[in-house]
Order: C-alpha cells, then sequence, then structure tokens
C-alpha cells in the first residue's frame, strides 16, 4: 500500500520539526521559514508575544535574530500523535542556548533554558507545515540569568 505524499507520517513531522529547529539556530532567512510555516490559521505562542501570520512572523524573526546569536537548540525529547492523515500533535522538550549583546555592555552573556513546545503539525499545498506553536514552562538552565522576556 502506497501513502499520499499528502498524508502526515511520524517520520514526515518529525523531519519538519528538525528542520524547523535547526533553521531557527542558523539564522536562516525568513522566507525559508516562511515554507515550514502554515499560511492559513498560524499562531505562535511565545513568552511574552503571540504572533499571527506571516507579517507577524517575520517581524518577531527579525527582533529575535538581532537579539540572540550563537543560539543552539536541542531536541531532548519529541513526540509525535498523528490524530488524521492530515494532522499531528507533536510535544518537544527543548534545551535553548544562545548569547545575549545588550548595547552598550562591553561583552555579551550565555543565556541558557529550558523549555516544552506543543506543536500542531497540518497539510498545507501537499507539505507538512507548522501551524500553532506553544512554548510553555520555561526554566533557566543553573547559571543562567533569568529574561523577564521569557517568564
Amino acid at each position: 500500500m502506497t501513502v499520499c505524499r499528502c498524508h502526515l507520517t511520524t517520520g514526515r513531522v518529525r523531519g519538519l520539526v528538525e528542520r524547523w529547529y535547526l533553521a531557527l539556530d542558523e539564522h536562516r532567512d525568513p522566507g525559508e521559514l516562511a515554507e515550514l510555516l502554515a499560511h492559513a490559521g498560524l499562531v505562535l505562542k511565545f513568552p511574552g508575544r503571540v504572533v499571527h501570520g506571516g507579517a507577524e512572523f517575520t517581524e518577531w524573526y527579525d527582533e529575535v535574530t538581532t537579539t540572540y546569536f550563537d543560539e543552539s537548540r536541542v531536541v531532548e525529547r519529541i513526540a509525535v500523535r498523528l490524530t488524521s492523515p492530515l494532522h499531528a500533535e507533536v510535544t518537544t522538550r527543548i534545551n535553548w542556548q544562545a548569547r545575549l549583546w545588550e548595547p552598550p555592555s562591553a561583552r555579551s552573556r550565555w543565556v541558557g533554558y529550558h523549555w516544552t513546545e506543543e506543536l500542531s503539525v497540518v497539510v498545507q499545498d501537499d507539505a507538512p507545515r507548522i501551524r500553532t506553536c506553544t512554548v510553555t514552562a520555561p526554566v533557566p538552565m543553573r547559571g543562567s540569568p533569568r529574561l523577564a522576556l521569557l517568564e
């Protein structure tokens, strides 16, 4: 039996989520990241900010890529639950570390957090895409400053 390319599989969903985190870490072009996101119904809930749609995503992305650098997201856990051939729910546990420079400081500083992300993945244009993402329970790592924007 052949699975339609438009149907989700655990492997396709995991691949999408892994590409998403890698693209964020590498500060790829916002247009490249937009290809991983749903065109309709996009809602990304970050601590202190909710993003609706592509224009707001680009604005948010420009802000974070000029604030944080040397980012590293390590996916500690990923769980995929296929709810239909066209929908999946994903839970990830992320270790995020980055450097932060706040003018006029002479040096940047390290920040590190653990958090959980709940994502919904849908098929749009015959490709898996992230429709929603909610970041929950950010906890600073030992030695990391607490960031008001993540609390």
